[in-house]
């Protein structure tokens, strides 16, 4: 029983698949590159103190446009316990990534957990990441 019920569809593959890149369409047909893919050891700073944290932050450009967004790991619950809402909804508290080779990004954490947390880039921040290494 080697071969395929009848009917069933045997066209070849299209040979004009997209390969794999580092370049995503966006809806409104720009496109976005990914600069950057930054892992380290640092610190989320706010104004009540620091905490050590891993992180992986994306930076990517549309055009002259530059983004960044990532994930942090590290004991956050200080911060979960100062703020009320910050599992529910995204964390008001101003706050900055200390990325392990000393630069300092402005962010906005998108999600905050005990033990994680999600965060963007601020505009201005995501162009200090011009040298992104």
């Amino acid at each position: 029983m080697s071969e395929s019920p009848q009917g069933a569809d045997q066209r070849p593959a299209s040979p004009h698949r997209a390969q794999s890149s580092r370049l995503w369409r966006s809806g409104r047909g720009a496109q976005m590159k990914l600069l950057a893919a930054l892992r380290g050891e640092g610190a989320l700073v706010w104004s009540g103190g620091s905490i050590v944290a891993t992180y992986e932050l994306d930076v990517f450009a549309r055009g002259p446009m530059k983004t960044g967004s990532g994930q942090m790991e590290g004991d956050f619950s200080a911060l979960v316990d100062s703020t009320p809402s910050a599992i529910d909804e995204p964390c008001s508290v101003p706050a900055h990534l200390r990325l392990d080779d000393g630069r300092e990004i402005e962010i906005d954490l998108v999600s905050l957990e005990p033990y994680s947390a999600e965060f963007e880039a601020r505009g201005s921040s995501a162009g200090l990441l011009d040298a992104t290494g």
